[in-house]
């Protein structure tokens, strides 16, 4: 007997396609609700850039801040006797000759490095950058860096005196101390030509004041030089959102003309 399986054909290829789109639904299905699901694994920068404890990013000093150091009384610092020596024979770089005054002994004006605290006291941008146990800092001016170590070591005892010197740092609620010592006697303290020497210990707070507000102050322990300890008046800096660091070099050929002026022996190095 012979079975005609013609009007089967339909049927069987009408629920082969029905198989065959049901199953692709099972599949696109949970690829479109995974991805309509927010990823809260990942912290936007939005939420870092809010909290209290991140510096991170470019600042730039609120204009108007001298360069010159006083106390938060803005009174002058007690000199020693020393200090006073020190002190009045520095010659500052007249404000209407900033660059290569051939009157001044300011050693930044001969490509020296500023130092610290001074690096502080600059007007162009620095940007700070944060890691889970360091921050750094680099300054726009002579592009320059420094490395705070916040990983709970102490200071060393004896380090070899340098420009920027030794940091470390640990947070007071949501105020970063950084404390420097190791610092050479060869820069001044600011741009008025204040001295310092290599006893001195610098202690800096960092305090986000607000989301574009960054404050800086400084308390200076210098036993040579100042009869005590004592604090600056709080250094003020806004973010500066987009903005890349330059770089900027004090090269030693500009500057030699102004040191020959200052001491006509001088000689550039063979």
């Amino acid at each position: 007997m012979r079975l005609n399986m013609a009007p089967l054909a339909p049927r069987m290829r009408n629920g082969l396609i029905v198989s065959i789109g049901a199953l692709g639904l099972m599949l696109i299905l949970p690829a479109i609700a995974f991805a309509q699901v927010p990823n809260q694994s990942v912290p936007t920068k939005v939420a870092a850039g809010n909290s209290a404890r991140d510096l991170s990013g470019v600042w730039v000093a609120q204009s108007k801040q001298s360069s010159s150091l006083l106390t938060n009384a803005q009174a002058e610092p007690p000199l020693t006797d020393w200090g006073k020596e020190q002190f009045k024979a520095a010659k500052p770089a007249s404000q209407k000759k900033q660059n290569m005054d051939a009157s001044t002994n300011d050693p930044h004006q001969f490509c020296d490095p500023v130092g610290m605290p001074r690096a502080d006291l600059t007007n162009r941008p620095i940007e700070i950058v944060e890691t889970q146990d360091e921050v750094y800092i680099f300054y726009e001016e002579d592009h320059s860096w420094r490395q705070i170590y916040l990983d709970g070591r102490t200071l060393p005892e004896g380090p070899d005196p340098s420009y920027l010197g030794y940091s470390v740092g640990k947070w007071d609620g949501d105020t970063l101390v950084v404390d420097t010592v190791g610092l050479n006697d060869k820069s001044w303290l600011d741009g008025a030509g204040r001295p310092h020497s290599e006893a001195l210990h610098v202690v800096e707070r960092f305090r986000r004041a607000g989301a574009d507000t960054l404050q800086i102050t400084l308390t200076i322990e210098d036993s040579k030089a100042y009869t005590k300890t004592w604090a600056a008046a709080p250094r003020i800096f806004k973010l500066k959102t987009g903005y890349e660091l330059a770089e900027d070099y004090c090269v030693a050929a500009d500057s030699l003309g102004a040191r020959k002026a200052a001491s006509p022996s001088a000689q550039p190095d063979k």
